[in-house]
């Protein structure tokens, strides 16, 4: 290739990389993930893809960060065996590692690894803390990137791309490939401005529906819980106006006249609190349940596992 050529070498193995460091110290190597290359666009002029395509959770993933980090004109290169499906020994190999016990499990304390969540407005206001300090605490070397999205579909696609391990937020949905685990439920209450005239009257039916009131919508629909139990009495409310995310409520709350519903944790959190009155909702409504998602590829990967449950521990102490 020349004296100038410069070759970088990946692996998500770091014992892999670590012996390839020694049999090649001329090599850049680097440990990393196919499906989130650590390099910028346009990088190489060569991509060698050797026997890995069949091996990554999702080719599709892979194969578009080849396409990202590959220059203009650039060539690729790709050896991979027929589907794994197509290929009994590896199913064989599989079974005899599982009979011997002999697959690596996943260790937080000495652990290196970088793992990515995404959460919705409530679950990161409640969860974020409480999980990253048992991380700090249980997996010094474990870092933790979060990151919001609105829309439950925006979670879906994160999950499909593998460009998240893992997702907080309401309504699972029915996609085979995504599991799912309840973690927690929030009561809804209501709430108007602390100087807003005879909040008394936003206890009674009546006085609730005839107000103006602020909708929670990521979807943007002008529907929600509320409006679903007003439906079964037969009533109905005005929605003045919407908003997808939710932290932003309780601030137009406090310096309008509109009322809104919403879960009892984020009022409790904000930071317009004083400025709000809490009150019991005159119509009965369920609370909203917030779900764990995940990928079906990363269901029984030791890491995956493991990060999952730590999830679940931290929203058990809420």
């Amino acid at each position: 290739m020349g004296a100038a050529a410069r070759i970088t070498g990946v692996d998500v193995s770091a014992p892999m990389i670590a012996k390839a460091r020694e049999l090649a110290p001329e090599i850049d190597w680097r440990e990393g993930n196919a499906m989130q290359l650590p390099f910028a666009d346009a990088s190489f002029d060569l991509v060698l893809c050797q026997q890995m395509l069949q091996f990554v959770p999702d080719p599709a993933v892979a194969v578009r960060e080849i396409h990202r980090v590959l220059a203009p004109n650039g060539r690729v290169i790709a050896s991979t065996w027929r589907p794994r499906d197509e290929q009994p020994l590896f199913e064989a190999l599989g079974q005899i590692a599982d009979a011997l016990g002999v697959r690596r499990e996943f260790d937080p304390a000495t652990a290196r690894q970088t793992f990515r969540l995404a959460m919705a407005d409530l679950p990161a206001q409640v969860l974020a803390r409480p999980l990253i300090a048992d991380i700090l605490r249980d997996a010094p070397g474990v870092d933790l990137r979060l990151r919001s999205f609105h829309d439950r579909r925006d979670a879906i696609v994160l999950l499909d791309d593998a460009r998240v391990d893992a997702a907080i937020g309401v309504s699972p949905g029915q996609e085979a490939r995504i599991l799912h685990q309840p973690l927690f439920e929030q009561a809804f209450v209501g709430i108007a401005a602390a100087d807003a005239d005879s909040v008394d009257r936003f206890t009674d039916l009546d006085g609730f529906c005839s107000a103006g009131h602020l909708l929670v919508s990521p979807e943007g629909d002008d529907f929600g819980a509320v409006d679903a139990a007003l439906e079964t009495l037969g009533r109905s409310r005005r929605i003045v106006a919407s908003v997808a995310a939710m932290h932003l409520a309780p601030e137009i709350v406090a310096n309008t006249d509109l009322v809104a519903a919403l879960p009892a944790n984020m009022v409790a959190g904000s930071p317009f609190r004083e400025r709000l009155t809490v009150f019991k909702l005159p119509v009965s409504v369920d609370p909203v349940t917030f779900h764990l998602l995940w990928h079906r590829r990363s269901h029984d990967h030791p890491a995956q596992r493991w990060f999952r449950e730590a999830i679940v521990l931290a929203a058990s102490m809420i």
